[in-house]
């Protein structure tokens, strides 16, 4: 099978186009290269997948950190990160001064503060903002009684004011869902945002039936049977009385 790799063709593209600008750089002058790309060892914000994959094109830091370039400045990821922190130029994505979704919660964020006092000498440094906080409430809930006051119990353990915040209740195996969801969003009106209230259930996996043999006797089916569901073995007794029962009285329809 023969998989064609469109992506390829446009990095090398990308690639030429910023060899050819470099080399008409007048290598005496501090330059800055400044780009909204992908980089392949660069990480998702919110993941640690690596950027190794997907529809966008690719280059290599190595592509990037050369000559006469000082500071390398990128846009797209959205996380803070230096790709080549063991080499010069830096090749950096300062990444988004707010959170966009909740796999970046957890992240701080900010700006890069750059000096170039000189060519080939550059200073970098990430500058922290204040941002809203994204806060996510996972409820684990026991049972169905009190379901409601187990989720107020989770989310007051937080300071939701002026966050935007997210609540996510697991709901345990063939346990209904009682929640008051008026009573759950009137406790976070003090946050800037409630994106929403998710229930989670909890599936229940189907087993699948073992083939028998078509010459199995009855007595070894049922035998099988009740060896396989844990549930029947302290009914096995009750349960051979009740089908010694049913063949005698197939055995008196017969006569």
């Amino acid at each position: 099978m023969f998989i064609l790799n469109l992506n390829f063709p446009f990095s090398e593209k990308l690639v030429s186009v910023i060899d050819h600008y470099k080399n008409k750089l007048d290598s005496s002058i501090p330059a800055v290269l400044a780009g909204h790309l992908t980089v392949t060892n660069g990480i998702f914000s919110g993941s640690e997948k690596r950027a190794i994959y997907g529809n966008d094109p690719t280059v290599l830091p190595s592509q990037l950190a050369v000559e006469p370039f000082d500071y390398v400045g990128l846009g797209h990821l959205h996380r803070y990160q230096n790709l080549n922190s063991n080499g010069y130029p830096a090749v950096v994505y300062s990444g988004s001064i707010e959170r966009v979704d909740f796999g970046e919660r957890k992240e701080e964020k900010g700006f890069c503060y750059v000096k170039i006092p000189e060519k080939n000498r550059c200073e970098h440094e990430f500058i922290k903002v204040k941002t809203r906080k994204f806060i996510q409430v996972d409820v684990k809930i026991k049972g169905e009684i009190e379901q409601t006051e187990q989720i107020i119990k989770e989310i007051e353990k937080n300071n939701i004011n002026n966050s935007v915040i997210k609540i996510v209740y697991h709901l345990e195996e063939n346990c209904q869902d009682f929640v008051n969801i008026k009573k759950v969003q009137n406790i976070c009106s003090k946050a800037h945002y409630l994106v929403g209230i998710v229930p989670v259930y909890k599936i229940s996996e189907r087993k699948s039936r073992e083939i028998k043999p078509i010459n199995m006797s009855l007595d070894d089916l049922i035998n099988h049977y009740i060896k396989t569901n844990q549930t029947l073995s302290s009914r096995k007794e009750d349960i051979y009385k009740k089908i010694d029962l049913i063949k005698n009285k197939l055995s008196e329809d017969q006569l």
